[in-house]
């Protein structure tokens, strides 16, 4: 059975959740796409920048095409210490280029790894950061907008953080 907007819409509602209170999936089709080469990789900039260059990933993000994943996270640095990270994955063309680009030559970045990689490489980015065995707790939420009081509050929240080990991202 197919479950679609023309076809079974009723059903499609249900798997969408239905209103909180309803799912059932007994199998699940995606079409895939060939992806061999990406541009990607991890931007980072010092925590004393943060509310600029959340800011900044907001403003880029949303006119971003669907080809460009850019993720943002507060958390620590390859030193330790606080910072900014812009987590990105562009398998798209020319367009995504000037976003990176732009991404890129944003504010005074202390590091970035950006580069044109295969995706299983891109996908083992954080293999180091989470490896086998650990525990991490992840929650997670929806926000209908990113405004500036929601940016400073995340910036609030993380300052007052007892360790650079907690991580605040939005994907």
């Amino acid at each position: 059975m197919t479950a679609s907007d023309p076809e079974n819409s009723h059903l499609l509602w249900a798997l969408r959740g239905g209103g909180g209170n309803y799912g059932v999936v007994t199998a699940l089709t995606y079409p895939l796409h060939n992806v061999s080469e990406v541009v990607g990789g991890i931007i980072t900039h010092p925590f004393a920048d943060a509310l600029a260059a959340i800011r900044y990933y907001r403003d880029v993000s949303m006119a971003a095409s669907d080809e460009l994943k850019v993720d943002h996270g507060i958390g620590s640095t390859s030193d330790g210490s606080k910072g900014v990270n812009y987590v990105l994955c562009s398998c798209g063309g020319q367009s995504d280029d000037h976003t990176v680009h732009n991404l890129q030559s944003f504010g005074e970045p202390i590091a970035d790894t950006v580069a044109t990689t295969t995706y299983l490489t891109r996908q083992m980015l954080f293999a180091e950061t989470f490896p086998h065995g650990t525990l991490h707790y992840w929650k997670s939420g929806f926000l209908p907008e990113l405004n500036d009081q929601v940016i400073e509050t995340m910036v609030s929240c993380y300052t007052a953080a007892p360790t650079p080990r907690l991580a605040l991202n939005l994907e």
